[in-house]
């Protein structure tokens, strides 16, 4: 033998054959003349499929967005389970109960966050809000895309730092301390820039070509701080040449004749000192990205199953992404965190926590 063996592996899956478990209740006779029979475990009453099998039905339809049908095809074809389409939703329902108290822990916990990433999407005639939090993610679907919503998750005062677009349901409702995100005003820049290329409007390229050139440079230092190359205080010093540079390019194009960078420049001069929050307070990123990386998965699953009929849909199209997209954020297994809420649910036991 001369050196190490080589080594090649390949991997296979038997055939899935489910346990199924019978249970037999024996009925006796007393002297008395009464029938005593015996009862069944519980958990056993609560479904004809186990907890495994409940979760890997959401996990289908959470995660991988599978239809109803396509999962009910699934169970039969690869599980060698044969299931009713309507015992498919009756599943779904069950997972839906099983996550309400974590749902409502992480509700409880959000508004107690120090700094928090909002967005939203379309998801039929309702819409759907994401909040990223520093360890875990909450998703509602509500009905508006104003501040009501807002007002339902964080109550009529959210103390913390909101990182958003300048969508005006946010500015209407928070008073404290906001993070306008530098992705969108990159776009926005872009797009001035466009026009301005296209109509030959001087005002609209030279504001555009400013702002973004001052951007890139208040991006490079914000990356060297990212790396370590520099501290907090390195940060905000070498940035407040940039700034001040800003609020005169803004100053100077507040009255420009172009509407688009009229519009613009009285906005961004308007909440100036939120541009810039990212830079003097911890955990404060400064774009949305969080929000908008989070979300991504459930606009996908929309284009599938285009949003919900029902409020009772809508709350489990709820739960079911707060939990999973948790366990994204947490590196954590969402299938098996799935098992053990099922199976605490069913047995009657405190859910397991994502906080």
């Amino acid at each position: 033998m001369v050196g190490e063996p080589f080594r090649w592996q390949v991997a296979e899956i038997e055939p899935i054959k489910p346990i199924i478990t019978e249970h037999q209740g024996h009925t006796t006779l007393c002297e008395c003349g009464c029938c005593t029979s015996a009862t069944l475990p519980p958990e056993a009453l609560k479904s004809n499929f186990g907890p495994r099998l409940a979760a890997m039905i959401a996990y289908l339809a959470a995660v991988l967005h599978v239809s109803r049908r396509g999962t009910r095809e699934f169970c039969e074809t690869l599980l060698n389970v044969n299931i009713a389409l309507g015992s498919v939703q009756n599943l779904l329902e069950d997972t839906s109960g099983a996550l309400k108290p974590i749902n409502k822990e992480l509700k409880e916990a959000l508004p107690e966050e120090p700094v928090i990433n909002a967005d939203e999407t379309g998801w039929r005639d309702r819409w759907l809000w994401i909040f990223v939090a520093s360890s875990f993610i909450y998703f509602q679907v509500a009905k508006s895309r104003s501040s009501k919503a807002l007002i339902d998750v964080f109550g009529n005062v959210y103390k913390g730092i909101l990182c958003v677009d300048r969508w005006g349901a946010y500015t209407k409702y928070h008073k404290g301390v906001f993070q306008i995100c530098w992705a969108h005003l990159k776009r926005d820049f872009l797009g001035i820039l466009k026009v301005g290329q296209a109509t030959e409007a001087n005002d609209a390229m030279l504001f555009a070509q400013t702002m973004e050139k001052l951007r890139k440079r208040l991006m490079a230092i914000w990356y060297r701080f990212k790396a370590g190359e520099i501290s907090r205080a390195d940060l905000i010093k070498k940035t407040r040449p940039i700034r001040n540079a800003m609020k005169r390019c803004l100053k100077q194009y507040m009255h420009s004749e172009e509407r688009c960078v009229l519009t613009l420049a009285n906005k961004l001069m308007k909440r100036f000192d939120d541009l810039f929050t990212f830079i003097f307070y911890e955990g404060v990123e400064p774009t949305n990205n969080l929000a908008e990386r989070g979300i991504r998965p459930a606009v996908q699953w929309r284009k599938i199953c285009f949003g919900n009929r029902s409020d009772n849909g809508a709350v489990l199209t709820s739960r079911l992404l707060t939990v999973t997209r948790t366990c994204w954020l947490q590196k954590r297994n969402p299938l098996e965190f799935l098992v053990e809420a099922i199976s605490a649910y069913r047995s009657v036991k405190p859910a397991p926590s994502l906080i």
